[in-house]
């Protein structure tokens, strides 16, 4: 009885052993981890992530918890974290549309999300505005109707806001089907004097308002929309390499969104960017076990959305020499549509052609993209090859739908692939530590099989050790 005794305890110690190694020793890319992440941070309590809203400061402490367990090397100003001033557009109360009658009456009072929406780029400002829509300039009506879909966020809508306010408008509407959809955001100009009641209307609205405005109906348009001073907060650190005569790895995504509307609707922003935020967190774990020969820095970058204030900031004042740096950012990663996967880029450089090289060998489906609406472009002013890998599905991007069902967790093993692809074929790991399973139900299945067995060894135990003591 002894010896059965003790062989079954120590059979018990060693599935004990081989279960922890597997749960806390996973040596594997985990898919399963990748979208936790995602469901955690687009959850309703992270309101959004919108940059100096308390949503963002949730999220923040949630990368940092994890870089924290890693035990990643904080390269920010106070631990991980890299801090710096912006002025943000943010929602300060309701917003209403409403149509009147030449006499005054009230004709129609537009749904807010369902007719019209409030608009946060350029100077978008708070107050009232009443009287005639125009699709002309030179009329000088106090509210400015763009006819055709036209919605973006560059350097033109600066000038355009400045020529309309200097002939007396006061209010503009756009036109568009997106629901909220920008792509290429830019700092706000300082020399932005005065601003203009912005919001957008759908394509059928649009026409009625034309409709209107021929009849002489007046349009009330008032906002609540603040510009407030608030501070961003990259995050930062670093896997130490065994050679520090090379160059860093910088591998990034941004993790803010847009937030919520005046109704309370949150944008999740799953694709975007909770999806290239988690894939860098779960890199993250399995680069911190492959021992890399360069230092590798893992940055999540905040106001990428107003933009790309993080990355521009972390640009300018690096905690490290990034001179000869190759930067990998993930930004839309693992969408649910069969499209390619991208490499983003302001023109070609010597990464981003190594890279698309690098998918044609391992049979992954890509595409070149030339763009500057990431946090890629902050570094090419430098002299730093960078580069995005970006699912550039924009169907539901800041919009309430951009939710986890956005998200396939098979396709992020392709981004994955390319990145491991990319530091193997550069000997910066060892391929068998940077690995994926691409089957990870049969490791839990595995992990499920051995727990009940420990269970079942630990209950044939205490009938043994009864047994005995009887």
């Amino acid at each position: 009885m002894g010896k059965r005794y003790i062989f079954l305890f120590l059979i018990t110690l060693t599935t004990v052993a081989i279960y922890f190694n597997i749960i806390y020793r996973n040596p594997y890319f985990s898919t399963r981890n990748f979208m936790k992440h995602i469901e955690t941070i687009t959850s309703p309590e992270y309101r959004g992530r919108l940059t100096g809203h308390e949503g963002s400061e949730k999220t923040i402490n949630y990368i940092e918890d994890n870089f924290d367990k890693m035990n990643l090397i904080p390269l920010g100003d106070k631990g991980y974290k890299q801090s710096f001033k912006l002025n943000n557009v943010q929602l300060s109360g309701e917003c209403s549309f409403r149509a009147f009658d030449a006499r005054g009456n009230l004709l129609k009072e537009y749904v807010y999300g369902k007719d019209f929406k409030e608009i946060s780029f350029g100077k978008s400002i708070k107050g009232k505005a009443k009287g005639v829509a125009s699709s002309s300039i030179k009329e000088g009506k106090p509210i400015y109707l763009f006819e055709e879909e036209m919605i973006n966020e560059s350097e033109d809508d600066y000038k355009l806001d400045t020529i309309l306010s200097d002939n007396g408008v006061k209010a503009t509407i756009y036109t568009t089907d997106s629901y909220f959809r920008f792509r290429t955001p830019y700092k706000l100009q300082k020399n932005y004097k005065s601003g203009l009641i912005k919001i957008m209307v759908n394509p059928t609205v649009s026409k009625e308002i034309e409709a209107f405005s021929r009849m002489g109906v007046t349009f009330e348009i008032k906002t609540n929309t603040e510009n407030k001073n608030v501070e961003g907060k990259n995050l930062i650190g670093m896997i130490k390499g065994s050679n520090q005569t090379l160059p860093p790895i910088i591998l990034s995504a941004h993790l803010d969104h847009v937030g919520f509307d005046s109704d309370g609707t949150i944008y999740p922003g799953a694709l975007d960017n909770a999806s290239g935020t988690s894939f860098v967190i779960e890199a993250a774990r399995i680069l911190k076990k492959s021992n890399p020969q360069r230092n590798i820095i893992i940055v999540a970058f905040d106001a990428e959305e107003v933009g790309l204030l993080g990355s521009k900031y972390f640009a300018e004042n690096p905690p490290i020499d990034i001179k000869n740096a190759s930067v990998i950012n993930f930004d839309m990663v693992g969408s649910n549509k069969n499209i390619p996967l991208s490499v983003l880029s302001i023109s070609e450089n010597p990464l981003s052609k190594e890279v698309i090289s690098i998918m044609e060998k391992i049979n992954i489906k890509s595409s070149k993209l030339y763009m500057d609406n990431s946090d890629h472009a902050s570094f090419t002013p430098f002299g730093v090859n960078s580069i995005t890998l970006i699912h550039d599905d924009t169907d539901k991007i800041h919009t309430p739908y951009d939710t986890i069902k956005n998200v396939k967790e098979e396709k992020i093993i392709d981004v994955f692939k390319v990145l491991k692809s990319f530091f193997t074929y550069n000997d910066i790991v060892n391929d068998k530590n940077f690995n994926v399973h691409e089957n990870i139900d049969k490791v839990d299945l595995y992990s499920n099989y051995i727990f009940l067995s420990f269970i079942t060894l630990v209950f044939l135990n205490g009938l043994l050790f009864i047994k005995r003591k009887g």
